[in-house]
């Protein structure tokens, strides 16, 4: 409160970076610096809290601020960078739509390999966990007959993901939305 009344930025800087216990600490923190005009500081302490939790699950939230504060600086081959890295860690939708953005067609052609092959690796719950995003992400892309050949191949994924598969390739692939259809009337009644 007394450096914030007297104007003390640099007071107020030290006193959130006492406690960097956190991802989520050092985003406050760079989301502070941005606020006070000082985006090389935000940036500079973002990629700092990256590297000091990367053996962990990535922070998305720190991923795309820093991605962002890159793109800003014209720095995108950095930014890409960062965006693979928090991706092959953890895939999740929104960091593929900034790969996608930011990379374009080939950034998404190379997710999509990545995540098969991770599919395919193991059985694992990280493998159910690759080939959802995959069926997301091909069905975001309207990549519907790769999306079905997916949801074949990896039939634990979940019936949610098929239902929305179905309900976006009614018109391209009418069969296997009946299918779909027919199995959750089926269900309904049974239940």
């Amino acid at each position: 409160f007394f450096a914030e009344r007297d104007g003390e930025v640099e007071a107020r800087i030290a006193l959130r970076a006492r406690d960097l216990s956190s991802s989520g600490a050092y985003l406050q923190l760079a989301r502070f610096c941005l606020e006070q005009g000082r985006p090389e500081e935000a940036l500079r302490r973002a990629e700092e809290g990256l590297w000091m939790f990367e053996d962990g699950a990535p922070d998305r939230q720190l991923v795309l601020f820093v991605v962002e504060c890159l793109t800003k600086a014209g720095r995108k081959e950095e930014a890409t960078a960062h965006l693979w890295k928090a991706f092959e860690k953890a895939p999740d939708l929104e960091l593929y739509r900034q790969l996608r953005k930011l990379a374009g067609k080939a950034a998404s052609e190379r997710a999509l390999t990545y995540l098969g092959a991770k599919a395919a690796a193991d059985q694992t719950m990280k493998a159910d966990t690759a080939a959802a995003i995959l069926i997301r992400i091909l069905t975001e892309e309207k990549k519907y007959d790769a999306a079905w050949t997916a949801v074949r191949s990896y039939p634990r994924v979940g019936q949610y993901l098929t239902i929305a598969l179905a309900e976006a390739s009614e018109k391209t692939h009418p069969q296997e939305a009946l299918a779909v259809y027919s199995r959750q009337v089926e269900f309904h009644i049974g239940a």
